[in-house]
């Protein structure tokens, strides 16, 4: 079980605005969107930061906690790799 931490914080207008529309979409509450958003940030900035210091994928996936298949789809959206031929 991951521990939970209550975080506020306070945003521009129009991001909220962004977020309703997503939770509306999505069916979400806007809590739940900006918390995906966020996860997704912090995600792929620890696997391009991983990548980076030259940890593979399966070392990546073991020692962030982060699903094998999250850090495969992170290092094809980004094309990382790509990048660093």
């Amino acid at each position: 079980m991951v521990d939970m931490v209550t975080l506020n914080i306070t945003l521009p207008k129009k991001i909220v605005a962004y977020l309703d529309r997503q939770a509306e979409e999505h069916y979400l509450t806007r809590a739940t969107v900006a918390r995906q958003y966020l996860i997704e940030e912090v995600y792929e900035k620890t696997v391009l930061q991983a990548r980076k210091a030259g940890l593979s994928i399966r070392k990546i996936s073991e020692t962030t906690g982060i699903p094998y298949a999250k850090v495969l789809k992170i290092l094809g959206k980004t094309q990382f790799d790509e990048q660093a031929e």
